[in-house]
């Protein structure tokens, strides 16, 4: 065993015994693997080692690269940082090991390379691409009504002075509801045909009309990118050799354009595959509205052949009995959902009130003696709907009444204020070129630029994410270069993303926002509301179809009767999915409340039951009437 061996074995022993499962991934010889990894099982750990063990093996040699591509440029920076921090530790006494080392990994998100690639070979498809970190990134937003969708990028392009035809905006919209809907299995044939017919006419508008602008579609950044592959296989054939491994995060994520940017440079069918490695959840997979891929996990399994491994053990919570069992229970719910194995159930702390008002003040009060307690935890409540929910608007009040200083995040990437922030940020960024050399005066002439007269809570809240953000890459990477800095600002801006800054927020212990807006981010506590049938899960996204909604006796479908339809086993996967996301935010304890009585959709009172969800076999609801558990 050598010595490097013997570093990343005592890496991943955890009070005496060793995750074997961490290290079965990381010395694990196969050139295809898939990691199942759940949050607070290790992954972030398991994947810096894997790095390690990949440089010290010989099995990346100079001048090629691992590539590590993730979700968010948020989450690529952090691999860099860790891979700069931790390595030196790693390869401490090693003679491999080298002060460069670290840049033997590439970490980006797919937008980032794809930028890379159009900035150095770009010109070959318009002169524009060449120049494409200076383009501004603008999204279709696609919403349910076709007409919404039409009126609202109609308006955008107004406001972006851009003029298309009729049947041009029609074509670039249906262009990006086929990406969102080939996340659907039953669609993805039909939605991919529609893609690969239509790809030159889409990037033929965006190039004629877009880039001479100034502007470019998010999308199209990535389709260029594939395109040049296509038309130049020798430009794709040189990215492969240097980029020759790759480490893949949040897989479960991808979306067709991604997969596609992804297979080009992995290899697919009988070419020469490169070595591929992908880290991801089943579990978390929650972005099916941007166009994640169902099953992509088993579609690359299939395809490269590859291994698979769980991560077994949950590190986070494994001093933590009850955050265990959900964390445990629900994941074997979700896997086998009518029979699932379980030996332990799982205690909820739930508070019960009479309606929406005393629930608001369970919540106050709860929050009151959780900072008593702690006083320097953060807490989550994590709402299902937005900001406009009746309900969310009464704890709010409750909030505002009580003189709770908490931070408002109750929006959504579409949400238009979010999205002209970011655009505003973005712009004012760009400007400053004269400041390209002094981060901090970078810092305040774009934090002047956002200020207006009369913010909204929405304006204020991105106001103290954009301060936040600039004040956490200047302390968290002080070792990087001034360009790589501006970079995390950049790209942090460009891909709509600053709401990955709310954990670093320090202005109030409490912050308010969704689960999809929590995604990735823990709190030391979470409190979820409203847990009542036709709330959570919602009347629209799963009940509607449930064949047990008339029942008498409320929420009570019998899991033992497996006497649902595909359509509803297929949303009640999804929903669970994002009721076990919200439910693993907590670092120590997640509480659960909902009323009896309560307002239906129509503005009328209405008896509440409890949720589902908080009956499933293996959880039991732990309840106290108008208490307390801290």
């Amino acid at each position: 065993m050598t010595a490097i061996q013997k570093t990343l074995i005592n890496r991943h022993t955890h009070n005496g015994v060793i995750d074997q499962a961490q290290i079965d991934a990381v010395f694990s010889p196969a050139p295809h693997l898939i990691v199942e990894a759940p949050a607070g099982y290790g992954k972030t750990r398991t994947m810096v080692s894997k790095i390690a063990y990949l440089i010290a093996t010989g099995q990346i040699l100079y001048p090629k690269k691992i590539l590590a591509l993730t979700f968010s440029i948020n989450a690529a920076f952090k691999i860099r940082k860790d891979v700069r921090d931790e390595l030196p530790a790693i390869f401490s006494g090693s003679p491999t090991f080298s002060q460069e080392i670290e840049k033997t990994v590439y970490a980006t998100n797919y937008h980032g390379l794809s930028r890379r690639i159009l900035h150095n070979y770009g010109y070959l498809i318009s002169n524009e691409l060449s120049n494409i970190n200076d383009l501004k990134g603008i999204g279709i937003s696609i919403y349910d009504s076709e007409a919404y969708t039409t009126s609202k990028f109609k308006e955008n392009l107004a406001n972006w002075d851009i003029t298309l035809s009729s049947n041009e905006i029609q074509q670039l919209i249906q262009y990006s509801r086929a990406i969102q809907e080939a996340g659907d299995k039953s669609k993805r044939s039909k939605s991919n045909q529609h893609l690969k017919n239509n790809l030159n006419h889409y990037l033929s508008i965006v190039r004629e009309k877009f880039l001479s602008k100034g502007y470019i579609l998010h999308d199209a950044v990535l389709l260029f990118a594939i395109s040049l592959f296509r038309k130049h296989p020798q430009i794709r054939d040189f990215y492969r050799l240097y980029f020759d491994t790759i480490i893949v995060d949040e897989f479960q994520d991808t979306n067709i354009l991604q997969w596609s940017l992804l297979q080009n440079l992995a290899g697919k069918n009988n070419e020469k595959q490169n070595p591929l490695f992908v880290f991801g959840d089943r579990n978390q997979k929650i972005y099916e509205f941007i166009g994640a891929m169902e099953e992509i996990i088993d579609s690359a399994k299939s395809i490269y052949n590859m291994q698979e491994i769980e991560l077994a053990t949950n590190h986070r919570f494994e001093s933590n009995s009850s955050q265990l069992a959900f964390d445990k229970n629900l994941r074997e719910i979700i896997k086998n959902t009518y029979k699932p194995n379980m030996t332990i159930n799982a205690k909820l702390k739930t508070g019960y009130a009479k309606d929406q008002r005393e629930e608001t003040n369970l919540i106050l009060d709860l929050i009151k003696a959780l900072v008593q307690k702690d006083k320097n935890c953060t807490i989550a409540i994590l709402m299902l709907a937005g900001k406009e929910n009746r309900n969310t608007i009464e704890i709010i009040k409750n909030l505002n009444n009580n003189e709770l200083s908490y931070f408002f995040a109750l929006y959504g990437d579409e949400d238009e204020e979010y999205i002209d922030f970011h655009q505003k940020s973005f712009l004012s960024l760009l400007s400053h070129k004269e400041y390209a050399q002094n981060f901090r005066e970078l810092a305040k002439h774009v934090k002047k630029d956002v200020e207006i007269e009369n913010p909204s809570e929405t304006w204020k809240s991105l106001q103290i994410l954009l301060n936040t953000l600039f004040k956490y890459v200047a302390e968290e990477f002080r070792m990087f270069s001034i360009e790589d800095k501006i970079s995390i600002i950049k790209e942090t801006l460009a891909n709509k993303a600053l709401k990955q800054y709310l954990m670093y927020v320090s202005d109030t212990q409490v912050t308010l926002l969704t689960i999809h807006g929590a995604k990735g981010l823990e709190w030391d506590y979470v409190i979820l509301p409203d847990m009542e049938k036709n709330s959570f899960p919602s009347y629209p996204g799963l009940c509607i179809d449930c064949p047990y909604k008339n029942s008498d006796i409320g929420c009570a479908i019998d899991w033992t009767q497996n006497k649902t339809t595909e359509v509803f086993h297929k949303s009640l996967i999804k929903n669970l999915n994002v009721f076990y996301v919200g439910g693993t935010r907590a670092r120590k304890k997640t509480y659960f409340t909902y009323s009896k009585y309560g307002i239906n959709s129509k503005g009328f009172p209405r008896v509440n039951s409890p949720s589902c969800f908080l009956q499933l076999k293996g959880l039991e609801i732990h309840l106290k009437k108008g208490g307390l558990f801290v």
